[in-house]
């Protein structure tokens, strides 16, 4: 609910009609065209409106109710999948711009291009009683938007496709099944020592508490499993935590989650963020034996499952996880593992890992 007033003071008499207040949702894209022109799209998505008749200066009160879900005529674009339109119907957070929450240190959403704007915003219009006169006021006052968790409409299980070959069937699911695979060599001889696969368990959805004024904190299993042919496993050191935004936009609406595969008519920015170090130097392995046909080689298996731990500021420019008809956001956490195997003394080796990570926002 957002409720206020809108207070209107003149020194000379003036005739009146109505009062006219709005709450507006637009979504601006600007892209620049290859031959050097700039383009431009917005799309209203959301309007809502009360009227007031109006015979007197004074103060007006006003209070608008943004609903969870936008009307269904705010995509009427061909979507290849009905989920596609399920996310692009909810209420998008606003993006772009300065925050509420921003710090000295922090005052603009370095996850978002300049190039995208979702803003919400109330307008009051007094209009003349004659109706071929302009308007003579008119103002507005920029809110800002973050939708929080709904039991009828919790949010879409599905990220955004990382390629053109990805069907939209498989935007469906949220799953990360490609676990890291790293061949371990040694020496100028690239003898072979082993195997590492390294794989971040599938996690559920991250809520951020927006009255909480504390770190949102995570933590999620990582599991490590290495096949050696000598014996030895790998000596452990760190690991590293970075989250990935992509704020995917395009000129026209996307029949798919992915904004990608509209080539000059859609874009992707990408930024990442380093919010955890954690050591690995006291990890145990636990070992088997390894006897397998396909690879007689392999002597031992060796396994480890380590907890990763993170947390998020709440003065961080995070907003929920979003698709909509031009804009979307999603998330991914990156996590590398930096080791050593057998002798060697330079710099360590690392294999990386990531995972689908999607956040909500929490009004408790």
């Amino acid at each position: 609910m957002v409720s206020g007033d809108i207070s209107i003071h003149v020194e000379n008499n003036n005739h009146y009609s109505d009062l006219v207040i709005m709450l507006e949702g637009v979504t601006t894209v600007s892209m620049q065209h290859e031959v050097g022109v700039k383009l431009q799209s917005t799309q209203t998505f959301l309007r809502l409106s009360q009227k007031t008749r109006i015979d007197s200066p004074g103060i007006f009160p006003f209070t608008f109710v943004i609903p969870s879900a936008l009307p269904t005529e705010s995509c009427s674009h061909v979507v290849s999948d009905p989920l596609v339109r399920y996310a692009h119907t909810a209420l998008p957070p606003s993006l772009g711009g300065k925050t509420p929450c921003a710090t000295e240190s922090n005052k603009t959403d370095t996850l978002t291009p300049n190039a995208v704007q979702i803003r919400y915003c109330i307008k009051a219009t007094l209009q003349a009683c004659q109706q071929d006169h302009e308007p003579v006021l008119s103002t507005i006052r920029e809110i800002y938007v973050i939708p929080t968790l709904s039991s009828e409409r919790p949010p879409p299980a599905f990220t955004p496709a990382r390629s053109d070959s990805d069907k939209p069937s498989q935007l469906a699911l949220e799953k990360h099944k490609s676990p890291m695979k790293a061949q371990i060599v040694r020496n100028i001889f690239r003898r072979k020592e082993g195997r590492l696969v390294s794989e971040v368990l599938q996690a559920g959805p991250l809520t951020m508490h927006l009255h909480r004024q504390r770190p949102t904190e995570a933590t999620i299993p990582l599991r490590l499993r290495y096949y050696s042919d000598s014996g030895v496993h790998p000596r452990l050191h760190n690991l590293t935590i970075s989250i990935r935004a992509s704020t995917f936009f395009g000129l026209s609406p996307s029949p798919d989650i992915s904004y990608q595969n509209q080539s000059q008519q859609s874009s992707v920015y990408t930024k990442s963020l380093h919010i955890a170090t954690q050591d690995m130097s006291n990890t145990t392995w636990e070992a088997t034996p390894c006897l397998t046909e396909t690879d007689p080689q392999i002597e031992m298996k060796y396994e480890a499952l380590v907890p990763v731990s993170f947390s998020l500021s709440p003065d961080r420019p995070f907003v929920p996880t979003f698709h909509s008809c031009v804009v979307g956001r999603s998330y991914e956490l990156e996590v590398r593992v930096y080791y050593q195997v057998g002798r060697e003394t330079i710099f360590p080796r690392r294999i990386t890992t990531t995972l689908p990570l999607v956040i909500t926002m929490s009004n408790r």
